[in-house]
């Protein structure tokens, strides 16, 4: 117990340094990148006592060992962070957000890559619900209300975009849903008008809330979440694959 005691009141002392050897990249990933992306240089002390270093403000430094990408991910293994150099950007000031529904994984995979190409870099998130996935959430948020789009396909889609032109941004981001929906690529859409309107459905709430849906899960024994990732073409396997040796298959991804 003194051990955990230690360890909690260190991390309430190092705060977002604890966070940089987590290693953790999050919903937005597609446009910020991972925290190697975020962070230009950090400082730790080793399990001796040592202090090494690769402080640095320049972007482009190849001087000396790179301290960065052998502690980020370590989760306090190898040493624990006490000073970092984070990169900053401008806060974007536009935000478009949709719900798209799909039948086919095929198609979730070509929305992807036309987003990403018509968008131009605007593209901030994009999770894949299953529908399973999509219809336990809708049903078990305490704030209740209809979900944006009805049950019954077979997945679904949150996408974000942002940028720094709320007229032009908004009309790129309408006419590029209307074209997928014309060439049947996606079954359905809905854009979020506002963010009360974000706030008040279920549908935007992220993948880390969806813990009232457990209450209804029909899985026995207990239930665990976890992070995996693995490669597009694998996606649809990797699902399959818990399903089949009795399991509770995972039901969103990003």
């Amino acid at each position: 117990m003194e051990t955990v005691a230690l360890l909690d009141a260190l991390r309430d002392v190092v705060g977002e340094k604890y966070l940089v050897t987590g290693g953790d990249g999050g919903n937005r990933v597609l446009r910020w990148g991972m925290t190697r992306d975020m962070v230009i240089g950090l400082e730790a002390v080793l399990a001796d006592g040592s202090v090494v270093s690769s402080l640095t403000k320049m972007l482009k430094d190849n001087a000396g060992y790179n301290w960065k990408h052998l502690l980020i991910g370590s989760e306090g293994t190898l040493g624990i962070v006490t000073r970092a150099v984070l990169r900053l950007r401008p806060l974007p000031s536009s935000r478009q957000t949709a719900l798209l529904a799909l039948d086919d994984f095929a198609d979730c995979m070509s929305v992807l890559r036309e987003l990403g190409r018509v968008l131009s870099g605007r593209l901030s998130s994009y999770e894949l619900m299953w529908d399973d996935f999509y219809t336990r959430m809708s049903t078990a948020q305490p704030h209740g209300g209809a979900p944006p789009l009805p049950t019954g396909h077979t997945y679904y889609a949150l996408v974000e975009a942002m940028g720094g032109d709320d007229a032009a941004d908004d009309a790129q981001f309408e006419r590029v849903l209307a074209d997928l929906l014309e060439e049947g690529v996606i079954a359905d859409a809905v854009i979020a008008q506002s963010e009360r309107e974000r706030a008040a459905s279920p549908a935007w709430v992220r993948r880390r809330t969806t813990s009232p849906g457990r209450s209804t899960s029909a899985c026995t024994g207990r239930c665990a979440r976890w992070a995996a990732r693995s490669p597009r073409s694998t996606v649809s396997a990797c699902r399959a694959r818990p399903t089949s040796a009795g399991r509770a298959a995972p039901r969103n991804c990003s």
